[in-house]
């Protein structure tokens, strides 16, 4: 898993291009996320106040790409832990394993590594028709839904990483979970 590498705003143009491109496909279903058609001054707020890691091709290029929402942060997720936020794979790319790779990597060398995080959090839109079968099989679970306003239901999803801090992290946070609907 040594391919991972933090990506910062010097490259905000390429980053913002892996976006638009991957994103495509949701903006053809239907489905809106921020990351569709971020503007270079927003992809540049979200490398400034996230942490992005990619991983490259072989000529250096990036292929697929991920940020970290910290529940410090000025974005934080609603769950109050690590928050995926922006998961790309350049489309030429898709179908090797690279988003769970990923995936994977951040969960092992920066959350469970660095930063010993009990769990990580995303969401995604109810109504996208494969996004959360696939975040299934990565090992995320269901814990339930909310509108946050974005024009579509937003359904969340937490993967465990340590079963003991986890496990202490859902009894101090059981309020927290009741405030979704499931």
């Amino acid at each position: 898993m040594g391919r991972l590498a933090l990506i910062g705003p010097d490259r905000v143009d390429e980053y913002r291009d892996l976006l638009q491109a991957a994103y495509a496909k949701n903006v053809e279903l239907g489905v809106h996320f921020k990351a569709s058609d971020a503007s270079r001054e927003d992809v540049l707020a979200h490398l400034r106040e996230n942490i992005a890691y990619g991983i490259t091709g072989l000529d250096g290029a990036l292929i697929s790409t991920v940020s970290l929402r910290m529940p410090w942060g000025p974005n934080p997720g609603h769950l109050g832990l690590p928050h995926i936020g922006w998961l790309a794979t350049d489309p030429a790319h898709s179908g090797q394993g690279l988003g769970r790779e990923l995936l994977d990597a951040l969960v092992e060398q920066v959350l469970a590594g660095l930063l010993h995080a009990p769990a990580v959090s995303l969401g995604t839109a109810q109504d996208h028709p494969w996004l959360g079968a696939y975040y299934q099989r990565l090992g995320f679970e269901p814990v339930g839904s909310a509108d946050l306003g974005l024009g579509h239901i937003t359904d969340f999803y937490i993967r465990p990483i340590d079963p003991a801090s986890y496990a202490g992290w859902r009894a101090r946070h059981a309020d927290l979970l009741k405030g979704l609907t499931s």
